[in-house]
């Protein structure tokens, strides 16, 4: 993959997608490797799709070197506007605003970190912050924010606060 990604050649890749929990074939142009949360992901043009993927090196099941190249200097890619809206390990075209309100160590941790570039932070005088950022991507914030628990209360939008109470209301189904 280094090698492809130096001489600007397409690979050939069977991956193992997390969401069908099946394996697909990829021809990729790749982009770019960065390690996000002590994880490796590469970011290429998907031949089969058209568009700039997220691909986790953990679930490449093969990848062939193919001897075709691309022109990398004609490539409209930009790594800090492609990761701009996530938290982590995603991708999105959409920025919707969010506001989280933290309490606790959570507020304590979630102030001492970067985020997301679009990150506000604004701190209460009861040691509470509240985070507000647009984010790319409902699932991957609503699973950050229902890792801090009870420290947590996504304030809005409507949709994303509804959508944490749902998974919140099926997750207490299995403790009844």
């Amino acid at each position: 993959l280094t090698q492809a990604l130096t001489e600007n050649r397409t690979v050939h890749l069977l991956y193992y997608k997390l969401s069908s929990g099946q394996s697909v074939e990829r021809t990729v142009d790749p982009y770019l490797l960065r390690c996000i949360r002590g994880e490796w992901y590469m970011a290429g043009l998907a031949h089969e799709t058209g568009y700039v993927s997220l691909f986790h090196l953990g679930r490449v099941r093969s990848i062939d070197l193919t001897q075709r190249r691309f022109d990398r200097t004609a490539v409209d890619f930009d790594a800090d506007e492609y990761f701009r809206h996530s938290l982590g390990a995603s991708h999105s075209e959409e920025n919707v605003p969010v506001r989280i309100k933290f309490t606790g160590w959570a507020a304590r941790y979630v102030a001492e970190l970067h985020w997301n570039d679009t990150q506000k932070l604004t701190r209460h005088k009861d040691g509470s912050v509240t985070l507000d950022m647009q984010v790319g991507w409902f699932e991957e914030v609503a699973a950050w924010a229902l890792s801090f628990g009870e420290l947590a209360e996504v304030v809005g939008p409507k949709e994303l606060r509804e959508a944490v109470r749902n998974r919140l209301q099926s997750a207490l189904g299995l403790y009844t």
